[in-house]
């Protein structure tokens, strides 16, 4: 008879942070994507000059979204988030970071493409209990944000 798994924690974050952006970014992010599509077209790179319309309408598509509230929850089974399951079996390790206003928790997951997952933890769950937690099921090990997090919080995506 199967076990149903038992909730340790739970709790509910947005997506990122919302950034309030005026249209003097949007004409920013519009007049270097036209700038660069045009100098792509006068050197004959008319795939690359495509290229760079399509990303600059793509980030201004991603800056006018309103982020999601996703639902994370950690069971005895695994990490949820969201309608995503993370079975312990695939993680490989953990790491629980502080930074301002939380933690992080960074979860190295047994797959090629993006590895590492971050998980926000909010400042009312103890992210020393989330820790110790884990550890009966996973191998805390050093880990660090992607770098390409950084970056997106850099131009506020």
């Amino acid at each position: 008879m199967a076990t149903t798994p038992t909730l340790e924690f739970s709790w509910d974050v947005l997506e990122f942070n919302p950034e309030n952006r005026n249209t003097d970014w949007y004409w920013a992010l519009g007049l270097i994507a036209m700038s660069l599509a045009i100098i792509s077209f006068i050197f004959s790179n008319v795939l690359f000059g495509i290229f760079i319309i399509i990303s600059g309408v793509t980030l201004s598509a991603l800056a006018v979204r309103k982020p999601k509230l996703i639902h994370y929850e950690l069971t005895s089974d695994g990490v949820l988030e969201g309608i995503q399951f993370y079975p312990f079996r695939n993680i490989r390790g953990y790491f629980v970071e502080d930074i301002d206003g939380g933690a992080l928790l960074l979860l190295e997951l047994d797959r090629w493409l993006m590895p590492i997952i971050t998980v926000p933890i909010p400042e009312n769950i103890n992210p020393e209990e989330v820790s110790r937690y884990l550890r009966r099921f996973v191998t805390e090990k050093e880990l660090k944000e992607p770098h390409i997090h950084y970056f997106l919080e850099y131009i506020g995506l």
